[in-house]
């Protein structure tokens, strides 16, 4: 059975699921199903997860082939970064080859029982206790990343108004910020870290996102061909 994708498709899909170049995600499991590449994974520390899907008509040809452990994130999406216009995408045995006319690469696989996804991903799935939501740009969001990361050793606040939502900074100095939004009832507020910041590194479109009192963040990015959702743990600071 036979896979084929548009190389920028497949490999912009890794780069989300990885959350940061470097790979704070480093293996897990894709899983080949009938409503497309399905793959649920977690970061070491398990601070930020990630839920994510990419559609069958993302892909030229698809075929339902079940799970296969991908062992080094990194090192799959720097391969298919090689290639051209499309992959073509076969496992046989304990390889996963992906080629383009004569181009070749094998990646060994892992085995799926070895792959460490984190505990707990079905309870996160499970969160319900989000106060307050709103939709910005993931560029905006990256950019009051950028923003809070230059006050020294300081978390993003942010909480919610009755339309609106503030972001701000205290660290080594302090950085604050409004989001006029519509759909914002006010009354939730929570601070987060690098675990945020890393997480929405690779993210493009608009994004949903669900917010609580000291309570993870859900981020959902939502395009024609794919589904991504993140949960990002909140900071407490510790008494």
């Amino acid at each position: 059975m036979t896979i084929q994708i548009k190389k920028e498709e497949f490999v912009t899909f890794i780069k989300k699921v990885m959350m940061t170049d470097k790979g704070a995600i480093s293996e897990c499991v894709f899983d080949f199903r009938e409503d497309g590449l399905l793959v649920e994974a977690a970061t070491p520390p398990q601070q930020a997860m990630v839920f994510a899907i990419l559609k069958p008509s993302a892909f030229k040809e698809y075929s339902q082939i079940g799970q296969i452990g991908i062992g080094d994130l990194t090192d799959l999406k720097k391969k298919v970064d090689k290639f051209k216009e499309f992959v073509e995408i076969k496992v046989e045995g304990n390889l996963l080859t992906v080629s383009e006319n004569k181009k070749t690469f094998e990646i060994e696989l892992s085995s799926i029982e070895y792959i460490t996804n984190g505990s707990g991903l079905d309870n996160v799935k499970k969160l319900s206790s989000f106060v307050d939501n709103f939709m910005m740009t993931a560029k905006d969001l990256k950019d009051l990343r950028v923003n809070a990361q230059m006050i020294k050793d300081s978390k993003l606040h942010i909480e919610t108004k009755e339309g609106a939502v503030l972001f701000s900074a205290k660290g080594k100095g302090a950085y604050k910020d409004e989001l006029m939004s519509p759909s914002c009832k006010g009354g939730a507020k929570a601070s987060y870290g690098m675990p945020l910041f890393e997480a929405i590194e690779n993210l493009s479109d608009t994004v949903e996102i669900h917010i609580g009192n000291d309570y993870p963040l859900k981020i959902i990015e939502k395009t024609d061909n794919s589904e991504v959702t993140i949960i990002v743990a909140p900071h407490v600071d510790k008494e």
